[in-house]
């Protein structure tokens, strides 16, 4: 059995001219073309308006450019294999760089930040990117200055290429692999507490539920992400210290199982859970969902030519929240109102926000925002879009 597994997994090594294949990328890439659309498209950009959603596509970003920059002539010693071993670190940890695994690590730091602590998400989305960047060149530049990266005889890829396994395993363990793990257990820990304010955080009656239980599903949602980066990255840690220790036996088929596991199993999911992302489902489901369809919410008049809508949003896109334990109620009015002709008509809407109740303190701050719009009623729905909301933070 260990030697039929061992030979189907070198024909699948084998596949794109060394230890990778088309497709993690093509999944990859497959998914960051339909971000990509529906971003472009104005009917369903704003509901990708989402600080984790950005997240996850800049991690996506760096997971295809590491599979992009593997090819054949990475075995081979010369200047481009310390480039290589630069970007990737290791040929077995291809879809798990270390900005990816900030990126991610950031994804659970904003739900704690902004669900727990009350922090705009979106002002601190430019912290997580400066930070991630300064954080990756920190841990290996390092590496790249003394020499520690190139090819390495011993496994036969572009890796660290210190003959001495002990100072190997040191400089593994200080820009990589420490690291790594030290990400996961904080994203666990992050994700772990916030979920456990989600089922208790207690409920008061007659108040409105806090944005921590009212986006109970979406907070549960997103914290796959981490799930799976931390099962990533555990498993590529294995894989390099195996490495180390056993440089003689890569080819068993035990550490192939592994880095099937870390590289093209891993990598699918990622595309599943970017495929079935709340934000994007709902993105896909507004370009589905004809243009000129009006929700029945119209109400007519007796002996009037004048309807009056009034429309109490209730969907979670259209609430809107400050942080902490602020509710801000998002009413919206609408009059359509018949033209000389009664075939056409002009159409008002009033957009009025509403009374902001800060239910620590008791205290009442009053929000009023008015807009208007007129146009000819020929059954076209314009939608007003949430960009502070508590739904864009997280």
């Amino acid at each position: 059995m260990g030697n039929l597994l061992n030979s189907w997994m070198d024909k699948l090594f084998q596949q794109d001219g060394g230890r990778h294949s088309r497709h993690p990328r093509f999944s990859k890439s497959l998914m960051l073309f339909a971000f990509a659309y529906t971003a472009w498209n104005r009917t369903s950009r704003g509901h990708l308006n989402r600080v984790s959603f950005r997240l996850l596509v800049y991690a996506m970003i760096a997971n295809l450019v590491v599979a992009s920059t593997m090819f054949p002539g990475e075995n081979h010693p010369g200047p481009e294999c310390v480039f290589i071993a630069f970007v990737v670190s290791t040929y077995i940890l291809q879809a798990a760089m270390v900005f990816s695994a900030c990126m991610f690590f950031c994804m659970s730091l904003n739900l704690q930040l902004v669900l727990v602590h009350g922090i705009n998400g979106q002002i601190m989305e430019k912290y997580y990117l400066i930070g991630s960047f300064l954080f990756t060149g920190a841990t290996n530049i390092p590496a790249v200055a003394a020499g520690q990266l190139g090819y390495d005889s011993m496994v036969g890829v572009c890796w660290f290429n210190n003959p001495d396994p002990a100072t190997k395993l040191r400089w593994m363990l200080g820009s990589q692999s420490f690291w790594l793990l030290f990400m996961s257990t904080s994203e666990l820990r992050r994700t772990a507490h916030v979920h456990s304010n989600v089922f208790t955080m207690p409920m008061q009656r007659g108040a409105p539920p806090a944005p921590i239980v009212q986006y109970r599903g979406m907070i549960l949602r997103i914290g796959l992400y981490p799930l799976l980066s931390c099962s990533l990255n555990c498993l590529g840690c294995i894989s390099d210290l195996y490495l180390i220790n056993n440089p003689a036996n890569t080819d068993h088929f035990t550490h192939k199982g592994i880095a099937i596991c870390a590289y093209y199993v891993c990598s699918l999911l990622y595309a599943c859970l970017a495929a079935t992302d709340p934000s994007f489902l709902r993105a896909v489901g507004a370009l589905r969902r004809p243009s000129g369809q009006l929700p029945p919410t119209s109400l007519t008049g007796i002996g009037t030519r004048t309807q009056m809508a009034s429309v109490l949003s209730t969907s979670s896109r259209n609430k809107r929240f400050s942080t902490g334990t602020k509710a801000l109620v998002h009413i919206e009015l609408q009059r359509v109102t018949d033209g000389p002709q009664g075939d056409t008509g002009l159409e008002e809407r009033l957009s009025v926000e509403t009374r902001s109740m800060d239910l620590e303190q008791g205290r009442a701050e009053k929000s009023t925002g008015v807009q208007f719009s007129e146009g000819v009623n020929n059954g076209t729905k314009r939608e007003v879009n949430n960009t502070d909301g508590i739904e864009c933070q997280i």
